[in-house]
């Protein structure tokens, strides 16, 4: 970030306007902490680039450092707070708090039960290329299995076609995996930091699964994300169902990409900007969706994604990947709840 716009951005101004929106009930009361940060920035930059003899109202280190100005003490606590802070690539939305308690995740998997048909489920992940123009003297930085050069948009999105968080600006080169398994939401998963509820058994069953994500077939089965059935092998009714139910809880995440291409038409054909600029236009974009969502509860899908013109493709499948054993007895116990005691009418006319 530009010192200029870092000056904007990390502002008295940015940090009071936050302040009223919580204060509004516009932003949730954690986005307190994003404010405090903001004022926090903004006082130390006063204290290292400042010339006045006296500090104006409301900038008490906008001076000169004196014994009387407090400069000293200042920057003690500063620092000391400066190295208590992790930065991180990877944003957490704003408009759809990403969780943090245990109560918060089983709100999530309630939802994706009762829409979807799919218990303790915390949301659907999945990568899609935004097509750019060549940037200069890249070569084939950005180039990808279409032949297109692209930066990809990695997103875990709610029940209700929400962004829970995204990572963006990674080349069209590194494969899904790759992304997933370097965003610092897998770190947090493999960490066990995400504080997610404990295992519990699915209704009338015996046997604890824990809280799943769901991806498609691009992604490595692991415990605490499923994926279908291979379909390169004949598959038996059980597997067809678990297939059919997986694939439509997990189609929200597709559906947030649709909406997003439907709603911004920037993403309908190849970007011709610096990615840096991208990246921005793309998170921004993120935003603005969750906002949009929020005001607009109901949302229609009143067309098919895939006949909308987008620069915004697929990730393709890596090949097989090897997973634990643990991780396949989850899924062949949804498996068997679905078929059993899980079963919905419907689902018996698509296998």
């Amino acid at each position: 970030m530009k010192v200029k716009v870092a000056a904007q951005t990390l502002s008295r101004t940015v940090s009071v306007y936050l302040y009223n929106l919580v204060q509004q009930n516009i932003l949730p009361p954690r986005s307190l902490a994003t404010a405090t940060f903001i004022q926090e920035m903004d006082e130390l930059f006063d204290s290292l680039n400042a010339s006045a003899r006296v500090a104006p109202d409301g900038k008490p280190f906008k001076c000169i450092v004196s014994e009387e100005s407090g400069h000293t003490s200042f920057w003690e606590d500063a620092f000391r707070r400066v190295n208590q802070y992790k930065f991180i690539r990877s944003i957490e939305i704003a408009g759809t708090s990403f969780p943090c308690t245990k109560g918060e995740w089983e709100k999530i998997a309630k939802e994706f039960e009762n829409k979807w048909n799919f218990p303790y489920t915390i949301g659907a992940i999945d990568d899609k290329h935004i097509v750019i123009e060549a940037p200069p003297n890249a070569g084939s930085y950005y180039f990808n299995y279409k032949g297109t050069h692209s930066i990809v948009l990695f997103a875990l999105a709610d029940a209700n076609y929400n962004f829970l968080y995204i990572d963006v600006g990674c080349n069209g080169r590194i494969s899904d995996g790759g992304i997933f398994k370097n965003c610092t939401l897998n770190q947090a998963l493999q960490e066990a930091t995400l504080n997610l509820p404990p295992d519990k058994c699915l209704p009338n069953r015996i046997k604890p699964v824990p809280y799943v994500m769901l991806g498609d077939e691009a992604f490595a089965l692991s415990k605490n994300l499923l994926k279908p059935f291979p379909r390169n092998r004949p598959l038996n009714a059980k597997q067809k169902v678990f297939n059919y139910r997986l694939c439509r809880a997990r189609r929200v995440v597709e559906n947030a990409f649709g909406i997003l291409t439907s709603r911004f038409r920037i993403f309908r054909k190849p970007i011709c900007l610096k990615v840096e600029t991208i990246d921005k236009i793309v998170l921004t974009a993120c935003v603005l969706h969750n906002f949009l969502k929020k005001q607009c509860q109901e949302v229609t899908l009143n067309y098919e994604l895939e006949d909308i013109p987008t620069s915004m493709r697929g990730i393709a499948h890596q090949g097989s990947n090897n997973a634990s054993e643990v991780a396949h007895s989850i899924r062949n116990e949804f498996a068997e709840y679905f078929y059993n005691e899980g079963q919905i009418d419907f689902q018996w006319k698509h296998i």
